[in-house]
């Protein structure tokens, strides 16, 4: 069964090669995104012991969220139940 799916997986993707191999192509320029910015957002919600940390990230058309490029930094204190 393992390699009846596995068949089917490669039949259902395109082959390729990593872009770095390549070297008899002209290199690709971007030229949809004219500049970038860093922007900090901050929780909506409380933070608690077991509820879910929230962020509310509004957008437009003209701008979108680039998550490949998205982090999430945290500043936290490990403490025992007594305190």
């Amino acid at each position: 069964e393992n390699r009846n799916r596995s068949i089917f997986m490669m039949s259902k993707h395109i082959e390729c090669t990593k872009s770095e191999l390549d070297i008899f192509c002209r290199p690709l320029v971007q030229t949809s995104i004219i500049k970038g910015e860093w922007v900090q957002y901050h929780p909506i919600t409380n933070i608690t012991d077991s509820g879910p940390l929230q962020f509310s990230i509004s957008g437009n058309s003209d701008y979108y969220v680039d998550f490949a490029q998205t982090f999430l930094k945290l500043k936290v204190k490990v403490t025992k139940e007594d305190g």
